[in-house]
């Protein structure tokens, strides 16, 4: 997954952040039933500009469970045909440990809610979304112009589906916010992780053949 150990230590120094951020934001917000300042403002702009409109429905797409489900069949079976087996494993582990982490431990946590029976921070949807995108970010290429683009085209499909699930009134902005954040930073430990046992069990094997 990583090609150094300097890319290691960056991808935990960015994953901690992460999870600082989502920290804050969610003891920022927990109370907030409705949505309060630039939430509000960025809703009211939402709202104006495409309230009513398909478009919604069409930027909101990429966070259906069916699609994403789909993708990561493709891409571990993709891994597996190559015998990339740890990077198959990261392919469907880390998705859903960040979605479950989020549904059975986050969500309750932090307790914000949309409606009297939604548990709204962090966003399930955007979860989903985002550690999708980072697993196929990690694990599709190591070429620079290559990541580059992937990264640029995912934050342009985070954005629509964030501005769809406000749109649609299924989340304020700090729902997607956090979502996107912890995403992230679940899938990039669960990658430094994977990556430090692999090393290490190989380490093992050549010192054993040595031995």
């Amino acid at each position: 997954m990583f090609t150094s150990s300097r890319a290691r230590h960056l991808a935990v120094l960015i994953a901690v952040f992460g999870l600082l951020g989502t920290l804050v934001l969610g003891l920022t917000v927990r109370t907030w039933t409705n949505a309060v300042g630039f939430e509000a403002a960025l809703a009211a702009g939402i709202d104006s500009a495409l309230g009513g409109s398909w478009v919604l429905s069409a930027l909101a797409v990429p966070t259906e469970p069916v699609l994403l489900a789909a993708v990561l069949v493709v891409l571990c079976a993709a891994l597996l045909r190559r015998r990339r087996f740890p990077a198959a494993v990261l392919a469907v582990g880390a998705p859903l440990l960040a979605i479950g982490l989020n549904t059975f431990a986050l969500k309750p946590a932090f307790g914000r809610r949309y409606v009297a029976t939604h548990l709204a921070y962090p966003s399930g949807h955007t979860v989903s979304l985002v550690a999708v995108l980072t697993v196929v970010v990690l694990l599709c290429t190591h070429r620079v112009a290559r990541r580059t683009a992937a990264i640029a085209l995912s934050a342009v499909l985070v954005c629509g589906a964030g501005v769809a699930l406000i749109g649609l009134g299924y989340h304020h902005a700090a729902d997607i916010a956090g979502g996107a954040l912890f995403a992230i930073s679940t899938v990039l430990l669960s990658a430094v992780g994977l990556d430090s046992l692999v090393g290490r069990r190989a380490a093992r094997y050549v010192a054993e053949q040595r031995g």
